[in-house]
């Protein structure tokens, strides 16, 4: 079984809530590493099946929109269900005062 890993720097722009999108096929679990400054305490997930979109928010089994809580500096797992999906990417909840890089790693 051969194992992939892709490292990406997903910048938010300064003035700006999107960061740019992640291939997450064929990976099946993800790591978010916040960098030290963010402004935004929530990010949403959005998913397309085209690297330039349309994309739409993200939902779990219950209906309720995935969203992860998020301070700066630290890693998170990112959820499961992104497993299934071939690209995505992440919106602050709060516009972004400078360009942020926000790194995610995907492994199989």
């Amino acid at each position: 079984m051969i194992r992939k890993t892709l490292v990406k720097t997903l910048i938010i722009p300064a003035g700006g809530t999107q960061s740019e999108v992640f291939p997450a096929a064929p990976f099946t679990s993800f790591i978010l590493v916040m960098p030290n400054s963010f402004t935004g305490t929530q990010l949403r997930v959005e998913v397309g099946i085209q690297p330039s979109g349309p994309f739409f928010p993200l939902h779990d089994a219950a209906g309720t929109q995935v969203s992860i809580g998020v301070v700066p500096g630290r890693a998170y797992t990112l959820p499961a269900t992104l497993s299934g999906v071939l690209f995505f990417r992440l919106v602050s909840n709060a516009t972004e005062t400078a360009e942020r890089a926000l790194t995610v790693v995907g492994k199989s």
